[in-house]
């Protein structure tokens, strides 16, 4: 039964991994998904991370339990388990309201909520007006081996004490019966959410092709893809209407353009294809792979260092912080001779607090290294 159930808490800890994903990937990221949840200023504090990180923190102690036949670490151990699950249920609720769905019912929550109640929470019950005794309990003598025995006095009983036992294993399974259900329910609203965005994104990148205009399109992203605004300091929506109202001025504003549209048509369908990702049931490898060792004789790494000399990735990608070697005046003196080159340093050095000069000269900086053949990979900002 131990073994099954930790089988079982596995399968919870993986719809509550989906969730996670969806979160940081989507409903932290994207102004579409946030504005059909509870996302508020508290919220906005991924106080979420904390509700997860609790999850992630005390699942495995619902799953690894070993019991005892002694009386006061049985005690110990119940009352620990009932608190953690009521945490949990709570914690549950919480999820629930920022999907905007109905919090958990008190069906699913019980047994396990009255047991911890009556043990844990309020064993000594009072009538709030005149502190009349309602109830009170005492733990039982069979209180070991995980099963649970206490007795309650009650003034609905006469206070005549009433033996009550209880198995933890099966309050352990009731609440993974209870996790697993609600995780469900907020993964179908995920996944609804999470529909209707690929559906938007889907569009956006047939769009991408059809000549919809640059205005258009940008209304588009920041509708449904907002979070590649963020890639490039040059993807800012006034800098890049900006630059294609100017784009027949230079070069360098052409460029900006069209980095931003080939990054829309590279990203996008990764996007959309991760969306489907997140569903799919994600199974560990069963086979070792062993690495793939290269052996290089002394002749090629000749070859590769000479390559490497070649090429200015290194020296380039130095360039955007403030390096104390290969900063802007190392690029002029070592391009003193190419026009084109000196031009776009010259207007990085004359516009360093201007986002819009400075970053679409760098970009094209690199469009121009790279036709020189002296870069051979993209950098980015």
């Amino acid at each position: 039964m131990i073994r099954q159930l930790k089988r079982n808490m596995e399968k919870v800890k993986v719809l509550l991994d989906r969730i996670t994903e969806s979160w940081n990937d989507y409903f932290w990221e994207f102004k579409y998904c946030q504005d059909r949840i509870r996302f508020n200023e508290d919220i906005k504090t991924n106080y979420y991370g904390d509700i997860l990180s609790y999850f992630n923190g005390t699942l495995d102690s619902l799953s690894n339990i070993k019991f005892t036949d002694n009386f006061q670490e049985s005690i110990f151990q119940a009352v620990a388990i009932l608190q953690l699950i009521y945490s949990h249920q709570d914690l549950t609720d919480e999820l629930l309201y920022i999907f905007k769905l109905e919090e958990s019912t008190k069906e699913d929550k019980n047994p396990n909520r009255d047991i911890r109640n009556e043990l844990v929470g309020h064993p000594i019950r009072r009538i709030p007006k005149g502190g009349a005794l309602i109830s009170s309990v005492y733990f039982g003598t069979h209180f070991k081996n995980g099963t649970i025995h206490y007795v309650l006095y009650s003034r609905e009983n006469g206070f005549v004490g009433k033996d009550y036992f209880f198995n933890l294993t099966e309050i352990i399974y009731n609440h993974r019966t209870f996790i697993e259900k609600y995780a469900l329910i907020i993964l179908r609203r995920i996944k609804k959410i999470l529909g209707e965005l690929q559906k938007e994104l889907s569009l956006l990148n047939r769009l991408i092709d059809e000549s919809v205009g640059l205005e258009n399109l940008i209304k588009l992203v920041e509708q449904f893809y907002d979070p590649i605004l963020k890639d490039n300091y040059l993807f800012d929506p006034l800098i890049l209407r900006t630059c294609n109202e100017r784009r027949g001025e230079h070069p360098r504003y052409e460029n900006t353009v069209s980095l931003f549209v080939d990054t829309l048509r590279e990203y996008l369908p990764e996007r959309i294809k991760s969306i489907d990702e997140i569903f799919v049931e994600k199974i560990p490898p069963t086979e070792w792979v062993t690495p793939q060792i290269i052996f290089v004789k002394a002749g090629d790494n000749a070859e590769i260092s000479r390559d490497r000399s070649e090429h200015l990735d290194y020296e380039f990608s130095k360039l955007m912080s403030n390096h104390p070697i290969y900063d802007i005046q190392y690029f002029k003196g070592k391009f003193q001779n190419d026009d084109d080159i000196l031009e776009e340093l010259i207007n990085m050095e004359n516009n360093l607090t201007n986002k819009l000069e400075y970053y679409s000269s760098f970009e094209y900086l690199e469009v121009l290294l790279k036709k020189r053949g002296l870069l051979k990979r993209g950098n980015s900002i």
